[in-house]
């Protein structure tokens, strides 16, 4: 409708970070784990076409998110944004990308 809204930046600015961003390094043995719960623990990697296995248990399940770049997943096609889920007791998953791949797991309680 043509109607300005308000700014408020002095609150924008109480919340701003101005560093610089330092990229997390990847090590495909150690991922970074950027979320972690009772329940879950979500965690980043960065393959460079190497092939990974995860084993997926009867007590858990895999789900896959393709952050950027594009591989495969059991040999089918994966790009940015694509999610896969493999369901408990599956075994073990093959998963190759030249980007980041985020994984979801439920942690052993």
């Amino acid at each position: 409708n043509g109607n300005l809204r308000e700014l408020h930046i002095d609150k924008a600015m109480t919340v701003s970070n101005l560093s610089p961003y330092k990229a997390p390094k990847f090590d495909e043995a150690n991922p970074e784990v950027i979320g972690k719960c009772k329940y879950f623990t979500t965690s980043k990697y960065k393959l460079n076409f190497t092939n990974k296995r995860f084993l997926v248990t009867d007590e858990s399940y895999l789900m896959v998110s393709c952050v950027s770049g594009e591989g495969t997943i059991e040999g089918e096609k994966i790009s940015k944004g694509d999610p896969f889920f493999a369901p408990a007791g599956v075994g073990e998953i093959e998963v190759s990308t030249d980007g980041e791949i985020e994984i979801i797991t439920v942690q052993t309680i």
